[in-house]
């Protein structure tokens, strides 16, 4: 099941239109906003401190990134999924991870 094509005034031919034409032939742009963009929506890993819940880490020991659904947080245990170390989780005052090997 194909198209149907209005021709071309120009060449005759049957052209398919993508956009509105302006200026150099193209629709406008999207306005970009530099402060919209949000890879994740702000939750409790936002909060400082002790309290921060994070939801990966990378393994002191393979350098592997280990994603945790779920989250970890200050006293927590996580295991590296590559290389099978433990790890009990510390977070200090200023929300900084520090993994220390089980």
């Amino acid at each position: 099941m194909g198209r149907r094509c209005a021709p071309d005034a120009q060449t005759g031919t049957r052209v398919h239109r993508v956009g509105k034409q302006e200026g150099n032939g193209y629709s406008s742009r999207m306005p970009y906003d530099p402060h919209g963009i949000d890879d994740e929506p702000g939750d409790a890993g936002d909060q400082g401190g002790k309290r921060r819940v994070f939801k990966e880490f990378d393994c002191p020991s393979c350098d592997a990134s280990n994603p945790y659904d779920d989250g970890f947080s200050d006293g927590d245990e996580v295991l590296c999924y590559y290389c099978g170390t433990e790890y009990r989780v510390a977070v200090n005052d200023e929300g900084r991870l520090r993994l220390r090997e089980s």
